[in-house]
């Protein structure tokens, strides 16, 4: 959708849109009801719940608070969906918006083509993909199948990552990540599922994965998954507990109300 481009949709001529959709046959379709449908996904998953983990409205004496929005985690396109869909926009075309852009597809290397990223220290990337606990991870290369990419990226998250040319590869809600509370809100231009060597694997018995951070990702994701569904039904239980006390409450005090009316 052009309106995803920030405005610089038309300052790309049309002998370069041209040969973009042609390099890019796979990517360039414009469909409009598919956009909206997963915008309005992402903004009902990311927009903050009234009354959920931040808030409180009965002053601590009602059932606990709704957990807030669900954890997600956006990979390749579904990064670019996050990023849009709190407000930041994208690059039509990075090899041709991006001043030295470095190669973000390969379609001759597809599933082999790597590309280094600076990894931010101190956020769940650097975490993750730390091979020491002590040493700060300072670059890993990725996979990459993308010609578009952030251009500007939504105030509610912070970059975690970043190529050669400036894209922001990977980024998080700071005030949203934490996987033991429930709470996960991360975008990764990269697929860490998709980073194996299983040649390598099977010859020799290494690990599947080229980093031990591209599982860790998941189980981050899986964990937040489950605390939040294990929160979600504790505040269910007790909503539903809480509208039958009043419930009665209200009936007992309707009773006593009519017998004094006697």
């Amino acid at each position: 959708d052009p309106r995803w481009y920030g405005g610089t949709w038309d300052d790309v001529d049309e002998e370069t849109r041209s040969k973009v959709f042609g390099l890019h046959t796979s990517d360039v379709a414009l469909d409009y009801e598919k956009d909206a449908i997963e915008l309005e996904l992402v903004r009902r998953a990311s927009i903050p719940v009234p009354g959920g983990a931040a808030v409180d409205g009965d002053g601590g004496h009602g059932p606990p608070p709704h957990p807030g929005p669900v954890p997600f985690l956006g990979m390749c396109r579904g990064s670019q969906m996050l990023n849009v869909g709190n407000g930041g926009d994208l690059y039509f075309d990075v090899a041709s918006q991006v001043p030295d852009a470095v190669q973000h597809v390969d379609y001759d290397n597809y599933d082999e083509y790597r590309h280094p990223i600076t990894v931010v220290p101190d956020t769940p990337l650097d975490l993750w993909f730390r091979t020491n606990p002590a040493a700060p991870t300072t670059s890993i290369d990725v996979n990459s199948y993308h010609h578009q990419g952030i251009r500007t990226l939504a105030t509610r998250f912070k970059p975690m990552a970043h190529s050669e040319d400036g894209l922001v590869e990977a980024f998080y809600d700071p005030l949203l990540y934490a996987p033991a509370d429930g709470r996960f809100m991360v975008g990764l231009q990269f697929h860490p599922e998709r980073m194996q060597d299983l040649a390598r694997h099977l010859a020799t018995e290494e690990p599947l994965f080229e980093y031990a951070g591209c599982w860790r990702i998941y189980e981050s994701f899986v964990e937040a998954a489950r605390s939040y569904q294990d929160r979600l039904e504790t505040h269910h239980r007790a909503v539903a507990d809480d509208l039958r006390s009043r419930a009665v409450a209200h009936a007992l005090a309707a009773a006593r109300a009519d017998l004094a009316l006697r």
